[in-house]
């Protein structure tokens, strides 16, 4: 998931020092980063709130990484 990767490199944070704020190993976001595997809810949701983006830009459904619809 290529936006995982956009993500952190904007926040320059390596795989590992993202991986201890959101519970999830190096190796796991390696493979998201990847396309290896996919996101599950509970990873998805916490990226999303890490990153304080709406689960729908996470996803690529849009533009808009901001959480408020209004």
């Amino acid at each position: 998931m290529n936006k995982i990767r956009e993500l952190r490199e904007q926040a320059e944070l390596t795989q590992t020092e993202l991986s201890k704020y959101i519970d999830l190993t190096q190796p796991r976001i390696s493979e998201l980063e990847h396309d290896k595997k996919t996101l599950k809810w509970k990873e998805a949701i916490s990226i999303a709130l890490f990153f304080n983006i709406s689960l729908d830009y996470l996803a690529g459904l849009s533009a808009n990484p901001s959480m408020n619809t209004q």
